[in-house]
């Protein structure tokens, strides 16, 4: 999959059409994409290591959208910030998907 430059959000699930089994970790759009999608959405906030070490070691493809300058802004030492340093650390992240300010990742074991 390409990185796609999109003007708005529905363009860039387009994207991910090809993966109805796929995981979503979204942080600041999760009810959204929860309400109009049939993707399962998991809330990054609400994670912790141990979490995103069973969500990232899973079969299931695992993508990850977020806006990377407002969590290093405004989240900076909590867990939206804490738990994307983790995925950055511990995972490969594949930019897959712009649509400004958000990114869309898919998230590998690295």
């Amino acid at each position: 999959m390409s990185v796609v430059v999109a003007n708005s959000l529905d363009e860039v699930l387009d994207a991910l059409s090809a993966r109805p089994d796929a995981t979503l970790l979204a942080f600041s759009l999760t009810l959204t994409l929860s309400h109009y999608t049939d993707l399962d959405v998991v809330e990054l906030y609400h994670q912790d290591a141990a979490s995103l070490e069973r969500l990232t070691s899973g079969p299931e493809p695992l993508y990850l959208v977020l806006d990377p300058g407002n969590v290093a802004r405004q989240w900076q030492g909590r867990p939206p910030a804490l738990n994307y340093r983790w995925l950055q650390d511990h995972r490969t992240l594949t930019p897959v998907g712009e649509f400004p300010p958000y990114r869309l990742f898919r998230v590998d074991v690295t």
